[in-house]
């Protein structure tokens, strides 16, 4: 009977989404963290979303799986789990954060085409001003100028350098604003960026 009961609880608390499985890997991510090993903070947390989405914890365990992904340059799985965040979570406080960590990290990460697209689906759903518009702008602008399209990165660029003086990409977008007018040959305006 007792084995029958025991039996009966650790199937409830299986289907219920928080097993000691759950603690155990939660107890490791902090372990990891404190020992600053992001790569085993991202292998627990990744552990996590894999086989325990009905945790009641996912939200801030998938939103601490982007972040750190993004930390650790994992470009890829910033953008797939991310993707899942916005899709799951859709009104989550988190959505800014997430949002933003993907676009940063496809953008240093290399993969201008990708964040360029990212970038425009998301220019017209940001609220302006907020540091998810200064991002769009900067990726926009970074990304044409990378690509080599000049005559569009242009714009983008001067509406952050105008918009958002106090940026955390400022000294970036001046570096491309002064850089991309050499490429079109306006010598004049360059030499005075």
């Amino acid at each position: 009977d007792r084995l029958t009961k025991g039996l009966a609880k650790l199937r409830e608390k299986q289907r219920s989404g928080d097993p000691d499985d759950v603690k155990v890997l939660t107890a490791m991510t902090y372990l990891q963290d404190q020992a600053n090993n992001q790569r085993g903070v991202y292998g627990s947390l990744e552990q996590l979303e894999l086989y325990y989405k009905k945790s009641s914890k996912r939200e801030d365990n998938l939103f601490s799986l982007v972040r750190v992904s993004s930390l650790i340059g994992e470009i890829l799985a910033t953008e797939h789990y991310g993707s899942i965040f916005l899709k799951d979570f859709p009104e989550s406080d988190k959505v800014d954060g997430v949002r933003r960590l993907m676009l940063s990290s496809l953008f240093f990460g290399g993969e201008y085409k990708k964040s360029l697209e990212v970038a425009e689906v998301l220019i017209d759903k940001v609220s302006k001003p907020s540091e998810q518009h200064d991002i769009c702008l900067f990726v926009l602008g970074g990304s044409h100028f990378y690509l080599g399209n000049f005559e569009k990165a242009q714009p983008f660029l001067e509406q952050h350098v105008k918009e958002y003086p106090k940026s955390k990409l400022i000294m970036h977008s001046e570096y491309f604003q002064g850089s991309n007018l050499t490429r079109l040959q306006y010598w004049d305006k360059a030499a005075k960026l």
